[in-house]
């Protein structure tokens, strides 16, 4: 059995987008999303969990209700995503660091703009 961040108790499935407890602050609207943070994830198989791409989470963010958050609730959620962004990147995998964070652009969460 699966307990996810919203305590409800789910089956185990291949194909689910059950991810990661480490990223639930990123999507506090979306707590059936993430295993609980009380579960050993490394125990799980990985056909369980998947990663948190930055694709999927520029999705999940499009969707979600951050243009009707307050100030302090995006800070939050920007420096979250700073973590995410620190804590994801692999230049072998993902090329130039600038190109990776572009994929988020559309978002309104960074302070500034980048140009160039």
């Amino acid at each position: 059995l699966l307990l996810t961040q919203d305590d409800h108790l789910r089956r185990f499935q291949t194909g689910n987008s059950i991810y990661s407890s480490q990223w639930s602050k990123l999507l506090p609207d979306r707590k059936n999303l993430f295993i609980t943070k009380f579960i050993k994830e490394e125990a799980i198989p990985n056909e369980y969990v998947q990663k948190l791409t930055i694709e999927t989470l520029n999705v999940y963010l499009q969707e979600s209700e951050i243009y009707n958050c307050n100030y302090e609730q995006k800070s939050l959620l920007s420096f979250e995503l700073l973590k995410y962004l620190l804590g994801s990147y692999n230049k072998e995998k993902h090329g130039n660091k600038t190109d990776y964070i572009k994929k988020l652009e559309q978002l309104p969460l960074f302070p500034v703009e980048m140009n160039g």
